[in-house]
């Protein structure tokens, strides 16, 4: 029902993104809120260099804490929605995704940037780019009242 992190936000940001986005705790607020009504729906929501986030559930008065550490000393990003990947992807417009009641969890150790420098071109600058590789990070999972 409710997220709260420490890392940047509150807004959706990612690593070409972020530098608006305040590195605090944010939250407690609803996993819906985190969603970005972008026209043609898509991925979206991530917020970056997460140490940790919890989702609590009220009705079942449980806590999930999650937390993220790269191989490399850097942190993770993630997403939060009640809307499944292929719910984003089957739908062409926002107003026609329909709700889950589950909630969908990403956790990335990294992300490609999102671009956008201008509205004509693919524009992710060379050092928003995620490498071919291994890419290693910690996760941390831990349960109240499960």
């Amino acid at each position: 029902d409710n997220v709260q992190f420490y890392g940047r936000g509150p807004h959706e940001n990612y690593c070409d993104r972020n530098s608006s986005a305040h590195l605090l705790v944010h939250g407690p607020m609803a996993v819906a809120d985190l969603h970005e009504p972008y026209i043609f729906p898509g991925e979206n929501g991530g917020r970056t260099d997460v140490r940790w986030v919890s989702w609590t559930s009220h009705t079942r008065l449980r806590t999930i804490v999650a937390s993220l550490i790269r191989a490399d000393g850097g942190y993770g990003q993630f997403s939060s929605s009640h809307f499944s990947l292929g719910e984003l992807d089957r739908c062409r417009h926002d107003s026609h995704l329909s709700r889950d009641e589950r909630v969908h969890v990403h956790l990335d150790a990294a992300h490609m940037g999102v671009g956008g420098d201008d509205s004509w071109s693919p524009s992710v600058h060379e050092e928003f780019f995620v490498r071919p590789g291994r890419h290693k990070f910690v996760m941390t999972l831990s349960c109240s009242k499960c």
